[in-house]
């Protein structure tokens, strides 16, 4: 069994924090960590091995919750499903907090008069994430907008007509991949905050997707 400490997990790329916590945990309380992707993960672990697999890929599994007790024991489930047995964050969230490392603000978004349409959000994540993109990728062959594109196609979403109760797994992904590509984590955390105050609470049935 392998724990990540904080530092290390926040330099790693090689790696993907997996946050499965309910959606109503991952968006109160203490908060979560950004470029972490929020997927609750199955009882059965056989079920929750073949989702890490799809949803990782190549890259090493780091399981997450508040304090890492809970993390350490999913650990232990999953480890006869797979190759390698993932690994954990050592001191979960709050361990991450503790080390001076940034958070993403702990609250659900109230209902608004005018609640965010599917359509508008293409254009609020543009706003929000493809000039930072710009600004980190100037000396390398990437466009900005096909990175923003690539994160709803990993959310399982349609750029033009993305389903309005996934919209934060479309976030996690545009996240992840703009600490990828060298932004600072402190500036991909206000980011999601800002793009958090404007959508409705996740749907906690729709959100177990992977």
């Amino acid at each position: 069994m392998s724990a990540i400490d904080p530092l290390t997990a926040s330099r790693s790329t090689d790696q993907v924090l997996v946050d499965f916590r309910p959606a109503a945990e991952r968006h109160c309380g203490v908060g979560f960590i950004p470029g972490s992707l929020g997927v609750p993960l199955p009882d059965d672990p056989a079920a929750a091995a073949q989702q890490l697999e799809a949803l990782c890929g190549a890259r090493i599994p780091v399981l997450v919750c508040t304090s890492g007790t809970r993390a350490r024991a999913l650990v232990q489930r999953l480890a006869p499903f797979l190759p390698e047995p993932p690994s954990f964050l050592e001191g979960g969230v709050l361990g991450w907090s503790a080390a001076g490392l940034p958070l993403c603000a702990c609250r659900m978004a109230p209902a608004k008069p005018d609640p965010v349409e599917p359509r508008d959000l293409p254009r609020m994540l543009a706003a929000c994430f493809v000039g930072e993109l710009a600004e980190v990728s100037l000396d390398r062959d990437i466009d900005p907008l096909a990175l923003l594109r690539l994160a709803f196609e990993r959310a399982g979403q349609s750029y033009d007509e993305p389903a309005i109760d996934q919209l934060h797994r479309v976030l996690d992904h545009a996240a992840l991949l703009s600490l990828e590509l060298g932004t600072p984590l402190d500036r991909v955390a206000a980011n999601l905050d800002r793009m958090i105050a404007l959508l409705p609470p996740p749907a906690e049935p729709l959100s177990r997707s992977a």
